[in-house]
């Protein structure tokens, strides 16, 4: 897909349509997007959105049409965030197996050392005159047993308290402190639609972010308002349209995409909980110049046909 302000004519416009699943339809719908792309252009998606707008409001009827939206986009890798957790997994693991088999040695030497001196002490016991003391016996029959159950009882400590860690890092990571303005932001500013047309087709400059985004849209005029997580997938097809399914989520914590309000229906059920939050599809185009507009509605007006009975336009 092209990168907007990549055309010969500076400006770039984007075709599209929002429509919704129809309840129980999205099996369906997926597989039907999978025989209609290619498997390897289906990607998981994990998106997090923000909203800007001008911090003072002109007046309405005044120049207020000229104003737009603002938004900071950045997609987050799931597979990346697995693996990190499979890393301080293996690490944990590594250390928590280091620490037992140093404490089995240990175990096995005192075990070894309590049995030479026992053989030792016996014969002496043997072929003296006089009887040991009780105290000495009761201390002897109580040595192997002490020293034999602490190993145990540290060993079960140790491995309580490297899963506590695990789960303490785990935590963290999903809802730590986060540097979020350090993180490579898009800057996307969409125009408002065209009239007339039986698609979306508004003008689109996208741009990257170095540095404080937060900062530079402050210094644009522009505040926060909203933001919310889409989670769902991503179909390319034929190199043309990008159609995605996703669910929309508000966060809990500002500012911090791991913190989705997901709800208990939906965390327990999975995709089959379709009442709770529904299904959402969208058909975006690549970016193309003022005079390809018309072809490319054309084709998204096609890829509407081919989803029809399973999606409300």
């Amino acid at each position: 897909m092209s990168v907007p302000g990549s055309t010969s004519g500076g400006a770039s416009f984007e075709c599209s349509l929002a429509g919704t699943v129809h309840p129980g339809q999205f099996r369906h719908l997926y597989d039907r997007l999978l025989g209609l792309c290619e498997h390897s252009a289906h990607s998981k998606m994990f998106e997090h959105e923000l909203l800007f707008t001008p911090a003072v409001q002109r007046p309405i009827y005044a120049a207020r049409n000229d104003e737009v939206q603002l938004r900071l986009c950045v997609k987050l890798t799931v597979l990346d965030q697995s693996n990190k957790q499979a890393a301080q997994l293996g690490v944990q693991d590594g250390i928590s197996s280091s620490k037992r088999k140093k404490m089995e040695n240990e175990s096995t030497q005192e075990k070894d050392i309590s049995k030479t001196s026992t053989e030792t002490t016996g014969p002496d016991t043997v072929m003296g005159t006089q009887e040991p003391e009780s105290g000495t016996q009761q201390t002897m029959e109580s040595v192997p047993g002490s020293q034999a159950a602490p190993p145990s009882v540290e060993m079960q400590s140790q491995a309580v308290s490297s899963q506590q860690d695990l789960e303490q890092q785990q935590l963290s990571y999903h809802h730590g402190s986060k540097t979020i303005v350090t993180r490579q932001y898009q800057l996307c500013q969409y125009g408002y639609p065209e009239p007339g047309r039986n698609v979306v087709v508004r003008s689109a400059i996208l741009v990257k972010i170095h540095g404080d985004a937060f900062g530079f849209l402050s210094l644009l005029g522009y505040g926060f308002e909203d933001e919310y997580v889409r989670r769902g997938y991503n179909f390319m097809y034929n190199n043309i349209c990008k159609i995605s399914v996703y669910r929309k989520y508000k966060l809990s914590k500002q500012h911090d995409p791991f913190s989705a309000i997901v709800p208990e229906e939906e965390a327990a059920s999975g995709i089959s909980a379709e009442t709770s939050s529904p299904w959402l599809v969208e058909i975006a185009s690549s970016f193309v110049s003022q005079e390809n507009v018309n072809t490319m509605s054309d084709e998204i007006n096609a890829v509407r046909n081919l989803l029809a009975g399973s999606v409300i336009f």
